[in-house]
């Protein structure tokens, strides 16, 4: 059989080099106010010194459209010189719908004596997206829409900063982040160590 994963021993758990003992130890998992701090942390250092990353892990705004949607639906009703210019007006619009706090495309069911907020899929501005421009737009607000509600940011629409791994399409790990953060440090070393030796 497999040899388990280390980290799996415990939830939250770390795999640490130890240089002293040669070996891979596992940390036991911070609380979890350390870890929000800790992710608060790095997604200040990625809004200051590298917002969008590589696009392997960066910074995505929770309920930013996603601009493909709006061009390829575009692509698909129109020439090419008109396309483009289409596609920014209607993403633009619905970027600012989307934002505007007296549009409320939600509302209240009861499961099981339970009162939830469920997005309402027939309202009429949502129905009339995806009559007139198909599923590509449509999904796209959904999810927007799916993102500013799980991130408890409806009531004002402000934006809100989530480090992502945009390889994988989700919320990246803050293992993966302060990997990728090493890893363009190491890069940056190396560069310069190459410009040294040339001036010498």
């Amino acid at each position: 059989a497999d040899k388990p994963d280390l980290a799996e021993e415990r939830p939250g758990s770390m795999l640490v080099n130890n240089p002293i003992v040669g070996q891979t130890s596992v940390v036991p998992p911070s609380t979890d106010d350390d870890m929000v701090a800790l992710r608060e942390h790095l997604i200040k250092q990625f809004l200051e010194i590298d917002k969008y990353g590589g696009r392997i892990i960066g910074i995505k705004e929770m309920g930013k459209l996603n601009v493909k949607a709006f061009e390829i639906a575009c692509a698909e009703k129109f020439r090419t010189t008109k396309a483009a210019d289409a596609s920014s007006k209607l993403y633009s619009l619905w970027q600012q719908r989307i934002t505007d706090v007296s549009w409320n495309p939600f509302h209240t069911v009861t499961v099981e004596g339970n009162h939830q907020e469920v997005l309402n899929v027939n309202d009429d501005k949502l129905q009339e997206l995806k009559k007139e421009w198909g599923e590509g737009p449509y999904k796209a607000v959904i999810d927007a829409l799916m993102e500013m509600k799980e991130y408890n940011c409806l009531g004002d629409r402000s934006t809100v900063y989530e480090l992502w791994n945009y390889r994988a399409d989700r919320k990246a790990t803050l293992t993966e982040c302060t990997e990728y953060m090493a890893d363009r440090v190491q890069q940056l070393t190396v560069v310069k160590r190459r410009r040294s030796r040339r001036t010498i």
